[in-house]
């Protein structure tokens, strides 16, 4: 078991599991000494635990969690300019195609 300082977020509403019953998902803020990371807490028995064990979403809290699941930053700009070159290069691919019979042959276009 391991103990982390959370801050909820998100609390998914509770749906039956064959495996684990009723539960709810959970993502929020791992509060750590590097800065917060987003995590997802799955399965959580939300409404089978205790009073006192029950928390609200923006209280934070301390938990003892077996595993959990960081969630790593993307840049979304990033992905946006690959799929913009990725549409460029399908662009001159068919471009040039169109000046060339026979069948397609370009497979990459730089």
């Amino acid at each position: 078991m391991q103990t982390i300082d959370f801050l909820p977020l998100v609390k998914a509403y509770p749906s039956l599991s064959k495996t684990y019953g009723e539960v709810s998902c959970i993502a929020g803020v791992e509060i750590t000494p590097g800065g917060p990371r987003w995590i997802r807490l799955y399965p959580v028995p939300f409404r089978a635990l205790d009073e006192n064990q029950q928390f609200r979403k923006y209280q934070r809290v301390r938990l003892e969690v077996e595993t959990h699941i960081v969630f790593e930053p993307i840049d979304v700009n990033e992905e946006k300019r690959a799929l913009a070159r990725a549409w460029a290069a399908q662009e001159r691919c068919w471009t040039g195609s169109r000046r060339r019979s026979g069948s397609i042959k370009c497979v990459s276009s730089n």
